[in-house]
Formats: C-alpha cells, sequence, structure tokens
C-alpha cells in the first residue's frame, strides 16, 4: 500500500511538473512562432482617432474594404509620439505605448517593457491584444505604415521643438525631435517601408466654446503641429495627409455631426477620414 501511495504521488508531481514548465514551454512556443508572422500590407500607429472604434465600422477597416487591401490598425487611444514623463518613463503608460517607445521595441523586436506594464488607464482594456498583434507583424513585409500622432501630444503641452540641440539625448521630449528620431529609426531598418505621416481632423472644444484652431495648451495650436510634421515629411520625403479638412464643415454647432465629443469621430467623421485616407493611399496600392 504504502509502495502504491509512492507511485501515486509521484505520478501528481510529474503532472504538475509537466504541466508547469511543459505548459509553459508550449505557450513560449506558440508565441515565438506567432511573433513577425503576419504581413499586412497597410500598418496604422496612432491614437484614439482610430482606436476609438474597435469593429467593422472603424477606419481601418473601412480603408481595407475599399482597397482590398490587409490592415492592421495597431492604434493606442491615448497616447502620443513623444515621450512626456522624464523623471519615470518606465512608470507611465502613455510613455510605454507611445510613437517613440513602441518603435523602438519594432525595431529591436524587444516589447517585454510594454508587456509588463500594468495599465491602469481608463478604456484600455484592448491594449494587450493589439500589443500582441504589433507583436506579430513583419514589418519586412509591409508596405505603408501610417502615423498618426499628433492630437494627445498638442493637448499634453508637447515643445514642439527643442531650440537648444534638437539631437540631444532628450529629443524624444519635443515634437519635431520624437518624429524625426521614429522616421530615422523606422527607415533605417526597414528601408523598403513607405511611411506616411496623417495629421489630426479638424477638433471643437463645445463645452469651453472654442477649437483646436484657437485653443493653445502651452506650446501652440494644432495647426502649428500639423506644420511641424508636414515640414518633417519635406524633409524626410515621407507622405503627409491632412485630415484637418476632412469634415464638410467647421462651424461651431457641427461638432455632433461629425464627432461623438468635438474630437472622437463618430459614424460620419470616421466614414469621411477613411474616404480621404483611402483617397490618399489609393496610389501605393497600384
Amino acid at each position: 500500500m504504502e509502495k502504491r501511495k509512492k507511485i501515486v504521488y509521484l505520478l501528481l508531481a510529474l503532472l504538475v511538473f509537466g504541466a508547469i514548465f511543459g505548459g509553459g514551454f508550449l505557450r513560449s512556443e506558440r508565441r515565438a512562432l506567432a511573433k513577425g508572422t503576419m504581413t499586412p500590407d497597410l500598418v496604422i500607429m496612432g491614437d484614439s482617432i482610430f482606436a476609438s472604434c474597435r469593429s467593422e465600422d472603424s477606419v481601418g477597416h473601412k480603408i481595407a474594404e475599399a482597397l482590398q487591401i490587409e490592415v492592421s490598425d495597431v492604434s493606442f487611444g491615448g497616447t502620443g509620439l513623444c515621450y512626456r514623463d522624464p523623471d519615470g518613463r518606465l512608470s507611465y503608460t502613455g510613455d510605454l505605448f507611445c510613437m517613440s517607445a513602441l518603435a523602438q521595441a519594432v525595431v529591436t523586436g524587444d516589447f517585454r517593457v510594454q508587456e509588463s506594464a500594468r495599465i491602469r488607464q481608463n478604456a484600455t482594456d484592448y491594449y494587450p491584444e493589439r500589443l500582441q498583434e504589433l507583436e506579430s507583424i513583419d514589418f519586412t513585409g509591409v508596405k505603408v505604415l501610417l502615423i498618426g500622432h499628433q492630437l494627445n501630444d498638442y493637448q499634453g503641452g508637447v515643445p514642439l521643438d527643442d531650440p537648444k540641440n534638437q539631437a540631444h539625448a532628450e529629443a524624444e521630449y519635443n515634437y519635431r525631435g520624437a518624429l524625426r528620431r521614429v522616421i530615422e529609426s523606422l527607415k533605417e531598418h526597414y528601408p523598403e517601408l513607405r511611411i506616411v505621416l496623417v495629421s489630426a481632423p479638424y477638433v471643437w472644444y463645445p463645452e469651453e466654446g472654442t477649437t483646436a484652431e484657437q485653443r493653445d495648451f502651452g506650446h501652440g495650436t494644432l495647426p502649428e503641429y500639423a506644420r511641424v510634421q508636414r515640414e518633417m515629411a519635406e524633409e524626410y520625403e515621407t507622405g503627409w495627409i491632412s485630415l484637418w479638412d476632412a469634415y464638410p464643415s467647421k462651424a461651431a454647432e457641427d461638432w455632433y455631426t461629425y464627432t461623438v465629443d468635438g474630437m472622437h469621430p463618430g459614424d460620419l467623421g470616421r466614414e469621411l477620414i477613411a474616404q480621404k485616407l483611402t483617397e490618399e493611399l489609393r496610389t501605393y496600392f497600384q
């Protein structure tokens, strides 16, 4: 009887060992196989202008249908182009998932910092799934990358420039410097990748009776950020698409026609943005 007990305990121990270590190995193996296995035609990396809708009504899905291409939208709402917390970028979710951080993760293939993030912000439940999708993309096979970051940098009061030295170690903390580093890094590692910068659409602030054309959060109005974006597109010979005029009207009372809150596009707003992007992108996929 005692011998039987020992055998049973041994079998149970082996089962537990296998579940822990064998199961872990299999999960790691599946994950390793998943990384770098997707090659969509178009990748979108932006903010909540794209990420606020993740259904078949999303901008990315509409573009995919119109152009008959494969689109991967790996946008993260609430994020910007730049780092914003110089004292602890690894503890601030917005910095971990900003374009500067994600571009670095893409070119190095190292997403461990993002994977270990404890996300506390609201409306970020989709972050883990979207991060997994981003990790699975092989950018050597991607034709076009849309970068749609502007609005959160503007509203967060990110400086447009570093007047001292745009190439110094803190370059990612100003809009031009961050954009420069992102473009240069991606171009160096993926020379065949065509980068297209995308401006934010028109934005209203209904409760204040003002717009992004008038409001300054410390370093200029939204059109000034679009100007810098356009200048960088010209300098690096990337594409540039302005969504500023995607909505037919900018009247104060029309914010609810195109958006849900003056900023995030509603059904009609997404349709108009998708139409504008489709029109501009068509030549890339002919």
